[in-house]
């Protein structure tokens, strides 16, 4: 770098500057001077205002030789701008050509040469209908004898034509320059650099030192807390488990023997919760059980005393008036309605509350959704192979059920008469969300998960982490469907739903094949406040439900080692998704 920066080139730099710029000078100065004798040719100058453009050649071939430069134009202005009507080059010199409209507007404006990046430098002559404009600086500017004595400033109106002489400096010419210039400018600036690297040298070596001397202490510092820190993390979240914080996890990062410590606390915890929400949903429906028995109890008693007592009003209906008695005979009925209202009800709590342990067996999922299916269409409305039909009656009407179902679906291990319950419940459930009509959608899959793996993940892309999590509809890793219900419908069709988990496998459940079952309707959707609540009992939001439907679908799923997870947008629609494990995949 010393070596290269040494006086002799800055100075031959600053040489190569200085003599570039004298020598573009005195060929600018040149072509002014010789202003005056162009302007001064009347007779080239009469045929130029005339327009007799080819009769200018001769004249311009003379003056050339005369005045000594390399190249002489004519211009014309026109509405497209300065037209080149004529132009004579020194023999062995290739003619410059019409100049960009750009310099030629530039060097009138501004009274300055034209100078080409092709190397040629030249001076604008202006000619008007009342005389000849000399550029500034031309000696003597009355020799011209009719120029106007107004600077020649201005683009110049239409009519106005120009007489350009010019020298030609060689095509590297410029570029030379514009190196140079760029050279020089370079070179200063790493002069510059130079000396304020030189004098940073050794600041930079003692704060380097320095550096070097706090690193090493820190490093030592940082190897000693990287093999405390997991541990005592570790610590603490053993301290916050036994607090009951149960959802958080000791995140410090090891390897070896700490590493896989660290990853079995955290499994543990994720297992301890998991067993402690199951728990805790237990204990709730076992209370719900009691309750819903006792409810039972006293709701029957009564109601068969009612139903003789208004079985007896009414045979003392035929003595009255035919007014009296149809106004009675309309008030007994509405007593009836109501008590069948609450039969119902009694039968739905009687049916949650003696809900016993499965009983499993080899059961053919496939067949009770096609019996369902058949149960619920309608008369002579039978839809297209593969399981297409439409279900009607009151409440249901143009509701089509759409089934299609793996025809290689193994058999599950399930109790039958608990599946047929489960799955005529949801099946209710979706056709009472479309009082209007609608579609139905009901498929089936074959699911293989790996062992610890989860079916859906949540919200955040993690995997479920037990009942009532909210997901987003994606499958976890570690599990593949396979069949026609395996597609896109199957795993989340609704745009952007609100979900919820309320049956997932414990973490540490072994893999295996699952039997996948999915509705799809396209009711009036869960609200985003109401999906948390659902599968509580005695929360529904219909008017004549009795809250214990999803709960006990809730339960038979459970019962069996299953997956029960629900999606919702409100008046989008619902889809429900179960995963019954495959016959002899369960211990």
């Amino acid at each position: 770098m010393d070596v290269w920066q040494s006086p002799g080139t800055k100075r031959a730099m600053e040489s190569s500057l200085v003599l570039a710029r004298q020598s573009l000078n005195k060929y600018e100065f040149d072509l002014r001077a010789l202003a005056p004798r162009v302007g001064s040719d009347a007779r080239l100058v009469s045929l130029v205002r005339a327009g007799r453009w080819k009769e200018t050649q001769p004249v311009l071939a003379s003056l050339l030789e005369r005045l000594g430069v390399d190249f002489l134009q004519v211009y014309e202005l026109n509405e497209q701008g300065w037209i080149l009507h004529n132009e004579t080059a020194r023999r062995g010199l290739s003619s410059p050509g019409a100049f960009p409209q750009e310099l030629l507007r530039r060097a009138l404006e501004s009274d300055d040469a034209v100078r080409s990046e092709a190397g040629y430098v030249a001076v604008p002559i202006r000619v008007t209908d009342t005389g000849v404009v000399l550029p500034t600086g031309a000696p003597d500017e009355s020799a011209a004898g009719a120029a106007s004595g107004a600077p020649q400033t201005g683009a110049g109106e239409p009519g106005d034509r120009l007489i350009v002489p010019g020298f030609w400096l060689g095509q590297d010419f410029f570029p030379n320059v514009r190196e140079v210039t760029q050279g020089r400018l370079y070179y200063g600036q790493l002069e510059i650099y130079t000396r304020v690297v030189k004098r940073s040298v050794w600041v930079t070596a003692a704060i380097l030192f320095a550096v070097a001397a706090v690193v090493s202490l820190g490093a030592a510092a940082l190897l000693a807390r990287q093999v405390s820190r997991p541990i005592l993390a570790l610590t603490d979240g053993m301290k916050r488990v036994a607090a009951g914080r149960l959802d958080e996890k000791v995140t410090a990062k090891a390897g070896g023997e700490i590493g896989y410590l660290v990853e079995s606390f955290n499994r543990m915890t994720e297992d301890l919760k998991f067993h402690k929400d199951q728990l805790a949903r237990a204990e709730r429906i076992a209370a719900w059980q009691d309750v819903a028995r006792y409810a039972a109890h006293e709701i029957r008693n009564p109601l068969t005393p009612i139903k003789v007592s208004i079985h007896r009003l009414r045979s003392h209906l035929d003595g009255l008036a035919a007014e009296e008695r149809t106004r009675f005979s309309d008030s007994l009925e509405s007593i009836l309605n109501e008590v069948s209202s609450l039969e119902r009800l009694a039968t739905s709590f009687s049916e949650f509350a003696k809900l016993p342990e499965p009983v499993l067996a080899p059961t053919d999922v496939n067949r009770i959704i096609k019996e369902l299916a058949d149960l619920h269409a309608g008369a002579g409305d039978q839809g297209a192979a593969g399981g297409a039909a439409a279900a009607g009656g009151p409440g249901a009407a143009g509701v089509k059920i759409l089934l299609s179902l793996s025809e290689s679906l193994p058999l599950a291990s399930a109790d039958g008469q608990q599946v047929r319950m489960a799955l005529t419940n949801i099946v209710k459930n979706a056709i009472e969300a479309q009082p209007d009509g609608g579609v139905l959608e009901i498929k089936t899959a074959l699911s293989r998960r790996s062992a610890g793996a989860r079916a859906w993940r949540d919200s955040a892309g993690g995997a479920v982490g037990g009942p009532g999590a909210v997901l987003s509809g994606t499958r976890a890793a570690g599990v593949e469907a396979e069949g026609p219900g395996a597609g896109p419908a199957a795993r989340g069709a609704l745009e952007s739903p609100f979900s919820v988990v309320l049956t997932s496998a414990p973490p540490d459940s072994a893999g295996g094949d699952f039997i996948e079952i999915t509705f799809q309707d396209r009711g009036c959707g869960i609200s985003e406040t109401d999906i948390l609540k659902v599968g509580t009992p005695h929360f529904t939001t219909k008017k004549r439900g009795t809250g214990l439907g999803l709960a006990m679908v809730n339960k038979i799923v459970s019962q069996h080692g299953g997956e029960l997870a629900i999606e919702s947008r409100e008046a989008r629609g619902t889809l429900v998704r179960i995963l019954l494990p495959v016959q002899g995949t369960v211990n």
